[in-house]
């Protein structure tokens, strides 16, 4: 009896080893610390791919969504999506009136960026969020660095083996 479990399980094995994973996304959610708008002011979210394409395989591209959510934590606006190549920048602006600011108040938000990390495509993704006067110009805020810090992820192919640590996209 004990033979025969030995035998189904090596089948088993044998089977499942022989199964080609499919490519898994993750989605990876990176926020700012809380930042107050007045009501002159404009907030902003830029992000770029600073990865470079390889010389053969798949061009550099990360994508996701950039969202702006109120002091209570809901949606200020739908968010945003994005596909930045290599070298390109892409921005989301929030006004203080979207915020629901009004003259001589402020209010504060929280910018974020959700990456879709995708195996095998390199993304090096690099976000800021400024604030500035909307008539001026002038930059009164810069952050760069969401939290979210390095995270390990293992893209699993269904039933087949896990992905290995050296194919997870960079951030």
């Amino acid at each position: 009896m004990r033979f025969a479990y030995l035998l189904y399980f090596l089948a088993f094995a044998i089977a499942a080893a022989g199964q080609t994973p499919t490519a898994a996304t993750a989605t990876r959610d990176l926020a700012f610390s809380p930042a107050g708008l007045a009501f002159t002011e404009t907030a902003q979210i830029n992000v770029v791919n600073t990865a470079t394409n390889p010389a053969s395989g798949t061009a550099a591209s990360c994508s996701g969504t950039i969202s702006f959510n109120n002091s209570t934590g809901a949606s200020v606006e739908t968010p945003v999506k994005f596909t930045v190549t290599s070298g390109e920048i892409y921005s989301a602006t929030l006004t203080a009136g979207k915020l629901g600011v009004v003259n001589g108040s402020r209010s504060e938000f929280i910018g974020s960026v959700q990456l879709t990390l995708t195996p095998k495509v390199p993304c090096t993704l690099t976000i800021s969020l400024e604030t500035f006067d909307a008539t001026t110009g002038v930059t009164h805020l810069y952050l760069t660095n969401p939290a979210g810090g390095p995270t390990a992820v293992i893209f699993s192919g269904g039933n087949g083996p896990l992905t290995p640590f050296s194919e997870v996209p960079r951030l």
